[in-house]
């Protein structure tokens, strides 16, 4: 069967995204009773997106942090290693170096692997996968950004995912923050699927997967400030982060 694959590009900052909705895979969550009503909330999100059916000024606003430019801050490398032990250890955190997306990945080899090609590819060949480049927002966080892969599970769970194809072991950690707030946005935009949203960073090597709320154990845990952006002259907003945690 032909895959349905909708694209919209959506430009944000001056930066333009491709936004893709596969609608065969999604169709098959949908069209499962026991899965209908989360696979059905996020339809009826996906399809607000293609309809341009959101707030695109939000994404322009000086005073709105970007998820994005969110990372741990203040660790050394061997603070980082014994952090992801621990978490893994107390089950916040599963750390894995095979899986059936990891596989997935693995086949796209070479030129291939840029960050598109990896989305593209994913979209096309995992059934799992519904949607990337996806735009979320919260007017009330003051807060926005773009979600790289969202895919689907038989158990119900909404995967929110990024691709670091430059980031390895504690480099990997270090962007929780940025991943989490995406899952929290998400959860805020679909509340009915909140409880579903399980968040993953991963690259061709390796994964690690958590639930959005681990933001708020490692706010407990880390000195302020234990966030940091990328970009200064888009600093987020301390009134942000404390609604965050």
């Amino acid at each position: 069967m032909r895959n349905v694959i909708l694209r919209k590009k959506i430009t944000h900052r001056r930066i333009t995204y491709l936004f893709q909705w596969n609608q065969t895979n999604h169709k098959l969550f949908v069209s499962d009773p026991s899965l209908h009503d989360y696979a059905g909330s996020l339809w009826d999100f996906l399809e607000r997106v293609y309809r341009d059916d959101i707030p695109h000024h939000l994404f322009s606003r000086t005073d709105f942090g970007r998820a994005s430019t969110m990372r741990l801050s203040n660790i050394s490398k061997t603070d980082g290693a014994n952090l992801a032990y621990r978490l893994a250890n107390e089950g916040l955190v599963k750390l894995e170096s095979s899986s059936e997306l990891l596989k997935l990945v693995k086949k796209v080899t070479g030129s291939s692997t840029s960050h598109g090609s990896v989305l593209s590819f994913l979209l096309n060949f995992d059934p799992n996968s519904v949607a990337s480049e996806i735009p979320v927002y919260s007017e009330e966080l003051k807060l926005t950004g773009h979600i790289d892969l969202l895919r689907l599970r038989s158990d119900a769970t909404i995967q929110v995912l990024d691709f670091k194809p430059g980031l390895r072991d504690v480099s990997m950690l270090l962007a929780i923050p940025q991943v989490a707030a995406y899952g929290i946005l998400l959860g805020r935009l679909i509340p009915s699927v909140r409880e579903h949203i399980e968040c993953s960073l991963f690259n061709t090597q390796e994964s690690i997967t958590f639930k959005p709320d681990l933001l708020e154990t490692l706010g407990g845990e880390m000195s302020s400030p234990f966030l940091e952006e990328k970009e200064k002259t888009h600093r987020l907003h301390q009134s942000t982060l404390d609604s965050l945690l």
